[in-house]
């Protein structure tokens, strides 16, 4: 048999989201089995309406200003008689059987020691449930008593109270009052408001991870559930977690990628042109960098080591000079192989919120660098012998006359390398600027 879906709305106040027919038979086919339609085990309760948002109730919505049926995640509240408030909260949930959202009342924008209420649906019986706990750490504590102060259900009140998941919307509706049986936050405080979501076990929830819209959600400005003309929505950031992203983007994606090309592939360009008596690429190579944890540490403990190497390193002509060029080179290339991965661990992290377009620039822009490395290396190996008949032309000049000044050859094929040198700095200058305002302004 078929069945058919239709949304239905009667007014702002009453609708029904994706309504599922009975099975529809086929005509001259067999007669239906009238006892496998399925029913509803429990009633739905009402949809949370959005229209008396900042009137009737305070409201945090994400994204701003969204229908519920559309928004990530949602939060009202309002209080109903004195020490008791009605609170309704909800986000839009992926296909596991068990899952869970939950509203923290803090007193920062930071998960930990903060008052939250669970919305958990428990898939194995059908139920949704409202707990209380604190947060600690990525999880959450329950209380000894987890429903004390709690009332699931509104007598003599228009709208109807319990917990549903239904449509991938999973969805709470509660009283909580003020109880001395649970030590934590009171209701009547100012608070910034967390709203995270996930998995569920048997009722307990899992831990929040760190990711893309993963990490909790926090109220850019703190409320008071007692006042209902807050109407806000959006999310709080952490300018932090934004400087360290810039200042990564700036050290690794700017000044990394010309630094590494210098190093590498210009040592034998401007050969007789110096600032403060080093050479342009020496100079490149020396700027400061920035790192990430794990994998920072490594980059950075390469980074440190690296200038000191090349500050020790002995003269041209000296035995151990290959071995330490090699060692230069290693340590150089591990930093440099760590760190685009580090980039783009960095900019999944929920605290960044970095849009995901820009993690698609970084990829576009790491493919270029490496065909202009590539190129460069090809073309390296061409101008190889042709820039050794120079060298040794020069060595032998320099033994015949060792008191004139004689300038050092310029290397074949300058001009192909200062060309595409110029095209990777403006690209790079490009991406960096992109990146830049877009980790800044999201």
């Amino acid at each position: 048999p078929y069945h058919y879906r239709a949304t239905f709305v009667e007014n702002d106040q009453k609708y029904w989201i994706q309504e599922l027919s009975v099975p529809i038979a086929e005509i001259g086919g067999p007669p239906l089995d009238l006892g496998i339609i399925p029913t509803n085990a429990l009633p739905l309760i009402d949809p949370i309406h959005t229209d008396t948002c900042g009137t009737e109730k305070g409201c945090y919505r994400v994204p701003e200003g969204c229908w519920e049926p559309y928004c990530e995640y949602i939060a009202t509240w309002k209080l109903v008689r004195q020490g008791t408030y009605m609170i309704e909260m909800g986000g839009y949930m992926d296909g596991v059987t068990d899952k869970y959202v939950s509203l923290a009342l803090s007193e920062d924008t930071r998960w930990g020691g903060d008052r939250v209420f669970e919305c958990v649906h428990i898939g194995g019986i059908g139920v949704t449930k409202v707990f209380q706990a604190r947060s600690v750490d990525a999880s959450t504590e329950r209380f000894s008593k987890p429903q004390a102060g709690i009332q699931e259900s509104c007598p003599g009140m228009d709208l109807e109270c319990g917990g549903q998941f239904y449509q991938q919307r999973l969805r709470c509706r509660f009283l909580v009052s003020e109880n001395n049986q649970i030590e934590t936050l009171p209701l009547s405080g100012e608070y910034h408001l967390l709203m995270s979501r996930g998995a569920a076990a048997e009722g307990v929830t899992a831990p929040h991870k760190y990711g893309h819209n993963e990490y909790p959600k926090a109220s850019p400005d703190p409320v008071t559930l007692y006042d209902t003309s807050i109407n806000i929505g959006g999310y709080a950031r952490y300018p932090l977690v934004k400087a360290h992203g810039i200042l990564m983007i700036l050290g690794w994606c700017f000044f990394g990628t010309i630094g590494l090309l210098l190093t590498k592939y210009y040592k034998p360009m401007w050969p007789n042109k110096r600032f403060y008596g080093q050479r342009y690429w020496f100079l490149a190579n020396h700027l400061p960098y920035e790192a990430h944890p794990i994998l920072g540490i490594i980059i950075l403990c390469c980074v440190i080591i690296n200038p000191i190497i090349a500050l020790l390193r002995p003269p041209d002509d000296h035995s151990c000079r290959p071995c330490v060029n090699w060692i230069h080179w290693a340590f150089g290339t591990i930093a440099w192989c760590l760190a685009i991965p580090n980039m783009f661990i960095g900019m999944d992290f929920g605290k960044s919120h970095v849009p995901w377009w820009a993690t698609w620039i970084l990829f576009i822009y790491i493919l270029f660098h490496i065909i202009v490395e590539i190129t460069l290396e090809v073309h390296q190996c061409c101008t190889h012998k042709k820039n050794k008949e120079r060298r040794k032309k020069y060595e032998f000049q320099k033994r015949e006359n060792p008191k004139a000044y004689i300038p050092e050859p310029e290397p074949a094929g300058r001009i192909f390398k200062r060309n595409m040198l110029i095209a990777h700095f403006i690209v790079t200058c490009i991406v960096a600027l992109i990146m830049l305002i877009s980790i800044a302004a999201s």
